[in-house]
């Protein structure tokens, strides 16, 4: 490995884990953390999820998906209800409070990505994001399997994060 190659690894990882922490200290007075503050995103974007749709959303396990949806629940910010077509099937929804705490988030959101992307130049902003995502497509061509899969891409078009209300395109 060359000497700058590890160096922009290192500053990455850095900033990653800097970024997690700052997220979790502009989410720390709603009472959700980050997984959950995308959970509430993504139904406020997609009212009736089943479970299953959110774990591919979220990229995670459906029992995860489970114990998450168990402490919104326990939170009144989300409710469980039997498909009105199909009775196998339950499709999630925000309740009222779920909807109000969903708007707050993405406004704390949208002040965090103010503060820390919208203080960097145009310029800057959008070379982040061309390296980004050019840095996004090696680490998948490196991560397909022998089958030829290839991990799940998620595209900004694609983002009801991205949506936000508190988020400027």
């Amino acid at each position: 490995m060359d000497r700058l190659s590890a160096r922009a690894f290192h500053a990455l990882i850095t900033t990653a884990r800097l970024h997690v922490r700052s997220m979790s200290e502009a989410l720390a007075g709603s009472g959700c953390h980050h997984g959950q503050a995308i959970c509430l995103r993504l139904l406020s974007a997609r009212d009736g999820a089943t479970p299953r749709e959110l774990a591919g959303l979220l990229d995670v396990a459906p029992p995860t998906v489970s114990k998450m949806l168990r402490a919104l629940e326990q939170a009144g910010l989300v409710e469980r209800r039997p498909d009105k077509a199909d009775r196998r099937l339950t499709r999630v929804h925000l309740t009222s409070r779920g909807r109000e705490r969903e708007r707050e988030i993405s406004l704390a959101v949208g002040r965090y990505v103010d503060a820390t992307f919208g203080a960097l130049p145009e310029r800057e902003r959008r070379d982040l994001v061309r390296l980004l995502d050019r840095l996004g497509e090696r680490i998948a061509a490196v991560g397909e399997r022998p089958d030829g899969c290839r991990p799940r891409n998620r595209y900004p078009d694609d983002d009801p994060v991205a949506d936000a209300p508190g988020i400027r395109r």
